[in-house]
């Protein structure tokens, strides 16, 4: 069991990890985005940098 499965205590949600890139298709042009909190605890880091390389290599 990966270290991400031991902290998500309901297994029925082990089913939807998936890598940061696996989330760009979630992603639609046009679309607002925000992120809140000002702590490092929970803070989003892989999914933004993931969509920004998406969209520096895609020209978007």
């Amino acid at each position: 069991m990966s270290e991400l499965q031991q902290r998500i205590r309901k297994k029925s949600l082990h089913q939807r990890i998936m890598s940061a890139e696996d989330t760009i298709p979630f992603f639609k042009n046009g679309m607002d985005l925000g992120w809140s909190g000002f702590t490092p605890v929970g803070y989003p880091k892989v999914v933004p940098e993931a969509l920004a390389d998406y969209v520096e290599k895609n020209n978007l």
